[in-house]
């Protein structure tokens, strides 16, 4: 364990970090930081994946891909990087054949995941349910399934599902190298990692200049995102959904929580603008991404 480690290790016991002087507090956090990557992720990782060049202001603002975060290890978080583990890769082997239907999904979502009766929530209402959809299309995303390999769920007697075999497209798993041998199926995340608000703003330098232009909008290249006339997301004619870093799973509170954010940001260009009139509209969305990435943290 490093020095760093040990000195969070024995202080969390007396105080929690931030009630430490500043100095030893960053100490504290950066060795809290250590131990939990040491004791609680796995890195799958053989043949990192090849960050794109820097350029611009990689160091005041966000990367589109999520690379440079770590000037270390510029890869790390970034979009196409495989997901870590929580458990040692030995235990991390996937079960197959028959043993992955034991028990089977079909009893487990029927036992658990059915509902019987409407079952009031009094402390929580919808919006719920669209902010955690909200938050995990910024954290990951698997990306399409692969239909060319097809999990086919067995059925009771006299199940209810009605449209012939109920199959499930396989998790689309990351391509093998000479360096995974006798390792575990791994997975790549397509959206970046980080808590970066790229559900708003995409993962792909294509998907951003997407949503900076909108869908048939002039460009915005005063650090602004467009909004239609009416207040509202422009609309992707490709998907026939309205235009943001994501577009599946699209429902009315997703919706919501994007458009509220695209203001959001709009609000925060308007504020910086009235602080930095010298500042170009570049300068002025790189900024606004970052408050928006820290307001959602």
């Amino acid at each position: 364990m490093s020095l760093l480690g040990q000195l969070a290790r024995r202080t969390e016991t007396h105080r929690v970090w931030f009630r430490w002087p500043f100095t030893v507090a960053l100490a504290i956090i950066l060795g809290h930081r250590e131990n939990l990557r040491r004791d609680n992720l796995t890195d799958t990782e053989t043949t990192p994946p090849s960050p794109p060049e820097p350029h611009g202001d990689f160091i005041g603002a966000r990367t589109v891909t999520g690379a440079q975060n770590d000037l270390a290890q510029p890869w790390m978080g970034m979009a196409g990087a495989r997901f870590a583990r929580n458990v040692e890769l030995k235990a991390a082997f996937g079960e197959t054949g028959a043993e992955l239907m034991d028990p089977s999904p079909r009893l487990v979502s029927n036992k658990l995941m059915a509902r019987q009766a409407f079952k009031p929530v009094p402390h929580l209402n919808v919006l719920a349910a669209a902010w955690i959809q909200f938050m995990v299309h910024d954290w990951l995303s698997h990306g399409k399934n692969d239909k060319t390999v097809l999990h086919e769920i067995p059925l009771p007697d006299g199940d209810d599902w009605s449209h012939g075999p109920m199959t499930v497209p396989r998790t689309t798993p990351d391509e093998k190298t000479d360096a995974d041998a006798g390792r575990p199926t791994s997975y790549a995340n397509i959206e970046t990692h980080w808590w970066d608000a790229s559900q708003i703003y995409g993962s792909t330098a294509d998907r951003m200049a997407k949503v900076r232009a909108g869908a048939g909008l002039p460009l915005n290249d005063d650090g602004t995102l467009p909004l239609q006339d009416n207040g509202l997301l422009p609309i992707d004619p490709e998907a026939n959904v309205e235009l943001q870093g994501v577009s599946d799973n699209w429902w009315i509170g997703l919706s919501l929580l994007h458009t509220l954010f695209v203001r959001e940001h709009n609000a925060v260009v308007a504020r910086l603008k009235l602080d930095h009139p010298d500042k170009d509209g570049a300068w002025l969305f790189d900024k606004a991404r970052l408050v928006l990435a820290a307001l959602l943290s």
